[in-house]
């Protein structure tokens, strides 16, 4: 592995974009608090967040609001205390962290974070048309371009981070930050996909037309966000994936079952709460198996 030699990193450009970077996505993250300015509303990358009347909204991939609220503050407080520690060793140079962070591949891990400022902005930059929020097509396309480019370029950073030296920080950054991100840029993909598709296809239909059609669609989404975090997290050998996709699952389910059987029937497909809580069982069970087997390779 190419080490990262203190004695020339004094104004390396690679550390001072890292740097910047993990500002940037930690300043662009805590404003999705305030901004846009709406009354009870909040966008966290392209997923509005309503108050409590979202909860009866038939919308399919959209968590129960507490849930969502949950996953976003374990988010951005992982990326806090990462940024602060990373920070920390940084000026400290300690050359453990330097190596595990700026090395041959590891250095490019600002990639992933601008991407993630980026998806943050687009949010943020949405306009009230007639008192109803939507995202522009454009805006969809950028959300999926970023979220992609974020996902894949995390996935490739995640592998080659080694901090064996600093167990703590590589929990904290890699098990905690990167896993976590990796898991909901996943469901985040999905979602963005399915407003395109309504967007492009129904942006001039009812209510009825929109959903009615597609209850399929929303099904086979429901089981690719569980399945790929299932694969990665089995293959990665990492809980945190499990961890997040677990809560996805379970502010789905809730959401579903919230909303009036009349309603829920009329426009979702009693299958899609059947296979969120199989989602749910499924990640307790993948927390289980990578437990042990992280256990077992302790030993």
């Amino acid at each position: 592995m190419e080490t990262f030699s203190n004695s020339s990193s004094e104004n390396n450009p690679i550390k001072i974009i890292s740097l910047v970077s993990w500002i940037l996505v930690l300043i662009t993250g805590w404003l999705f608090f305030g901004v846009p300015n709406f009354d009870k509303v909040f966008i966290f990358w392209n997923n509005i967040i309503l108050n409590e009347n979202q909860n009866l909204n038939p919308f399919p991939l959209i968590m129960f609001n507490i849930f969502f609220y949950i996953i976003a503050i374990i988010i951005l407080l992982l990326l806090t205390f990462s940024f602060f520690v990373y920070a920390y060793n940084v000026f400290k140079k300690n050359e453990n962290v330097l190596n595990g962070m700026l090395g041959n591949q590891t250095k490019f891990h600002f990639i992933p974070l601008l991407c993630i400022s980026a998806l943050f902005i687009n949010g943020e930059c949405t306009e009230e048309e007639d008192h109803i929020l939507l995202f522009t097509k454009t805006q969809l396309y950028f959300f999926i371009i970023f979220t992609i480019l974020a996902l894949i370029s995390l996935i490739y950073i995640y592998i080659n981070t080694k901090l064996d030296s600093e167990k703590n920080i590589q929990y904290l950054i890699k098990n905690g930050t990167y896993a976590c991100l990796i898991s909901f840029l996943i469901y985040n993909f999905f979602v963005a996909v399915w407003a395109l598709i309504i967007t492009i296809k129904y942006k001039d239909l009812d209510f009825e037309s929109i959903y009615k059609p597609n209850k399929n669609l929303s099904i086979v989404f429901s089981i690719f966000i569980g399945l790929i975090n299932l694969v990665l997290s089995f293959f990665l050998n990492e809980i945190s994936i499990s961890i997040i996709n677990f809560l996805i699952y379970i502010g789905l389910t809730i959401k579903f079952f919230k909303i009036e059987k009349d309603i829920r029937e009329a426009y979702l497909n009693n299958s899609i709460g059947i296979i969120e809580i199989i989602m749910i069982i499924l990640s307790l069970l993948m927390m289980g198996l990578v437990f042990s087997r992280k256990k077992n390779s302790n030993n």
